[in-house]
């Protein structure tokens, strides 16, 4: 039982870590989303179990809005 929660608990020491160091950098904005983005990593995880939506169709998908988002922000987001 006790192995059975360790990953969600990473993730959530992981957003809390980061987003609070860019936090205190003063960047709150991106802290947030940071902290936003492990938080949500398990729920994600969690809800395609209870759904049963296989992998390959999920994976693919992943990749490819990483992609859309990579060249979103290379194209349009530039500083």
């Amino acid at each position: 039982m006790i192995t059975g929660y360790w990953w969600p608990g990473i993730m959530f020491a992981l957003g809390i870590s980061a987003g609070a160091g860019l936090i205190f950098r003063g960047k709150t904005w991106q802290g947030i989303m940071v902290m936003g983005f492990f938080f949500l990593i398990p729920v994600f995880v969690w809800a395609l179990q209870e759904t049963q939506i296989p992998w390959a169709i999920i994976a693919p998908l992943v990749l490819i809005s990483i992609g859309v988002i990579i060249l979103v922000k290379v194209l349009f987001l530039r500083d």
